[in-house]
């Protein structure tokens, strides 16, 4: 990081009566790339192993921050659960073919990996609800004070890269949500 972008950030820090011995970058960092031809507000959601983090621009600048410790271990601990099975596995089963995805129909002729990929679906909207309701009161609540919309979702962060999350978060908040990473 550069000597002067470092200095803006302590200045935003300052700014925003943070002290800069408890903050890392982390998604504050994505000032940067906040799109200035979108006329409303942008949000950047970053969900990592650990937790979620999120932040509202509006005009440019900072308006919101807020965080909550649910992420990918969060689904990884209910996939566990759900399929009785050590947190590793569920985490490696994650990767390689979690999806979350509309319930799809049941077929007989194939039920068994339909029940697998119901179960799947249902471990991760559980693990990811107190992530979508946090953010939705977030959301609405900046929407409600400022009396400005709300634009798109940049996702960012890991767990950000489940399978259909994008498609689920955007049906879920009823806006555009695109990954960056």
């Amino acid at each position: 990081m550069k000597k002067d972008e470092y200095e803006r950030f302590l200045s935003l820090l300052e700014q925003y009566h943070l002290d800069p011995r408890f903050v890392t970058i982390g998604i504050l960092g994505y000032q940067s790339l906040v799109n200035p031809k979108i006329e409303n507000a942008q949000v950047f959601l970053n969900i990592g192993a650990n937790g979620t983090e999120w932040a509202i621009y509006d005009q440019g600048k900072l308006q919101q921050f807020q965080s909550i410790e649910t992420g990918g271990k969060s689904i990884d601990i209910e996939l566990a659960e759900a399929f009785r099975v050590p947190i590793k596995q569920a985490e490696e089963g994650k990767i390689l073919e979690a999806e979350l995805s509309d319930e799809p129909a049941f077929d007989f002729q194939n039920d068994q990996q339909e029940l697998r990929s119901s179960l799947i679906r249902d471990a991760i909207i559980s693990a990811i609800r107190p992530l979508e309701q946090a953010v939705f009161r977030s959301l609405a609540a900046y929407e409600k004070s400022s009396n400005r919309p709300i634009d798109v979702i940049y996702l960012t962060g890991g767990a950000s890269q489940l399978k259909g999350l994008k498609e689920h978060l955007s049906k879920k908040f009823m806006l555009t949500v695109q990954n960056l990473s």
